[in-house]
């Protein structure tokens, strides 16, 4: 009886498959999804993951499993599935795997979390920082609520109003800490935005600003409501902005009893107080 040569066939047939599609997927966007991570070392953390093409110090990862519960604790929502955080050795590896940000924003670029699993950090995290913990913090809050409401629902509200993820983001982790609050007021008035503004966001204004200010500002207001409505409110407030995107007016109507554009001239105000 001849022997079957069909099932080693099969089975280098998939190989050869899984052969391609890593290579098809190495230098793109779609990295994190590559079966086969070619030069990369991985570090199985419990609750996440490192892949890194050298040593991660322990000092780089010690407390980010605090932080994804942190997080956690913080909107009322838990992680579905382990995070991996990929480590990326040259700024310029950004352009492949972030292709869609601008160019001005891949070159500054400290990390970026673009799918429900997946945290990139570059270099500069760590040149600017000295450490990745607090941009991994950051990043996790914005994978917990992608994990949660969709890649889709999630884009929708960073282009709608990307006050509401990074504010929170900012705010829940301190991070990143560009300016204080008593410097935030002349800061603002270097770029125009002064105390009659009375919209929120003002009109084009915000999208115009540096990363740090926008940042900053966005942080500040996240504080500002905290301080004036329960975290209960925040939070649910939170949820029906990452589900409804398009209606975020409508829903901080509801939430706090007001409009926004009223919130945010009382923010420029006791702003101003200090």
């Amino acid at each position: 009886m001849k022997k079957s040569h069909r099932a080693p066939f099969a089975v280098s047939l998939v190989g050869v498959g899984l052969l391609l599609i890593s290579v098809a997927l190495l230098e793109t966007a779609f990295f994190h999804l590559n079966p086969i991570k070619l030069g990369f070392r991985e570090y199985d953390l419990g609750r996440f993951k490192m892949l890194s093409k050298s040593l991660v110090p322990e000092g780089d990862y010690g407390t980010i499993s605090e932080s994804m519960s942190r997080n956690e604790a913080a909107v009322a929502m838990r992680f579905k599935s382990k995070v991996q955080i990929i480590l990326l050795e040259r700024q310029s590896d950004v352009d492949r795997y972030q292709p869609f940000a601008s160019a001005a924003d891949r070159r500054n670029s400290t990390a970026f979390a673009p799918w429900p699993n997946t945290i990139y950090v570059t270099p500069k995290a760590k040149e600017k920082y000295g450490t990745l913990e607090g941009t991994v913090a950051h990043e996790l809050s914005h994978v917990l609520l992608i994990q949660n409401y969709g890649v889709i629902k999630m884009a929708a509200l960073w282009k709608q109003a990307e006050w509401i993820p990074e504010g929170f983001a900012t705010y829940l982790n301190n991070w990143p800490d560009y300016f204080t609050r008593a410097e935030l007021p002349e800061e603002m008035k270097k770029v125009g935005i002064t105390i009659e503004a009375d919209s929120f966001p003002p009109s084009g204004q915000l999208s115009k600003l540096s990363l740090p200010l926008r940042y900053t500002i966005y942080r500040y207001f996240v504080e500002y409501l905290y301080q004036r409505a329960p975290s209960s409110t925040i939070v649910q407030f939170l949820k029906d902005a990452c589900n409804s995107p398009g209606k975020t007016r409508a829903l901080f109507m509801k939430a706090f009893g007001d409009s926004i554009d009223r919130y945010w001239k009382a923010f420029r105000m006791d702003l101003n107080k200090q």
